[in-house]
């Protein structure tokens, strides 16, 4: 469960999580504190001295979202593994469901909100990058946003065995082939505190995944490139023929700078697709921690997240 400023929800997070998994035999609950700053981390603390079952780990700083679920993966020790987000938007009463749902036809049970309690600000760029997401991966779901899902132990071993950078974990998931069958699951307001996904965030991630996933990008921008240039050859050809018929050619400065800006932004787009994709090859070859956990409430932990 990866928490970054929910100090106010840890506390009936766990209780209510522990009430649902109570049943399906021996469990452990892992809490990721992202580099909070409102104390959550004292909350998970005194929540593991409590309960033997919640192990808490702690990153250095904020690494996100993905980051803070690779090291509670590399953490977990279960045969099937579950992520939830810790806001609650997300009940842990569903948990049972997802894990029933696993068996031969089934590696991973992804949860599915049919019926969400969001703002339009959330839910219309979820659909953008359900859209994207489906076309990169070939695999069509609703719902690529949810975190609560099911997971064999073997596919989470794929998934951590993979050494990109900027991952995206359901995506990668997607790509990995593996059988996903999505549940539909509840999903209520948030209990406390506020989003921290705004249209940037969204943004970045749709980038990320364009970039991560497909070199299509560089092949629009080719394809492009051929047609900027083939509309120049004709426009030069016009302007010529004009000029040999007529004497003159056709005025307008106003035009002119259209096209000129135009053309300028292509290319600037065009340089900055070619930076995204040289900007992940520097940071692949930086070789540097994915997350780096600080402090653990079990001895013993991973201290680093030096992918294999």
């Amino acid at each position: 469960m990866p928490a970054f400023n929910e100090a106010e929800s840890i506390p009936e997070l766990v209780r209510r999580t522990r009430a649902a998994v109570d049943g399906l035999g021996a469990y452990e609950l892992i809490i990721v504190d992202d580099g909070s700053t409102d104390g959550s981390w004292s909350v998970i603390e005194c929540t593991a001295a409590e309960c033997p079952e919640v192990v808490g780990l702690r990153l250095q700083r904020n690494f996100g979202q993905h980051p803070a679920v690779s090291a509670g993966f590399a953490a977990a020790r279960g045969a099937v593994i579950v992520t939830l987000d810790a806001d609650l938007q997300n009940p842990p009463e569903e948990i049972p469901k997802l894990v029933a749902r696993l068996g031969s036809d089934c590696d991973v049970a992804s949860g599915w909100r049919q019926f969400r309690h969001d703002s339009a600000s959330r839910t219309l760029p979820s659909r953008v990058i359900n859209f994207v997401v489906a076309k990169l991966t070939g695999v069509r779901l609703h719902d690529y946003g949810c975190m609560l899902r099911a997971y064999k132990r073997e596919v989470v071993e794929q998934v951590q065995a993979c050494p990109e950078v900027n991952k995206f974990i359901t995506a990668l998931v997607s790509w990995l082939g593996v059988r996903i069958v999505e549940v539909p699951v509840e999903h209520h307001e948030r209990a406390a505190g506020r989003s921290r996904y705004g249209y940037w965030r969204l943004i970045r991630m749709n980038i990320d995944l364009l970039t991560g996933f497909s070199t299509g990008t560089l092949q629009v921008v080719s394809i492009a490139g051929v047609i900027v240039s083939a509309l120049g050859l004709g426009a030069g050809a016009f302007l010529g023929l004009w000029r040999v018929f007529h004497g003159s050619g056709p005025l307008g400065m106003m035009s002119f700078f259209a096209i000129l800006l135009f053309l300028g932004g292509v290319q600037l787009a065009a340089i900055g697709i070619v930076g995204e994709y040289v900007g992940r090859i520097h940071l692949q070859a930086q070789g540097r921690p994915y997350y780096i956990v600080g402090e653990s409430t079990q001895e013993g932990s991973t201290t680093s997240g030096h992918e294999p």
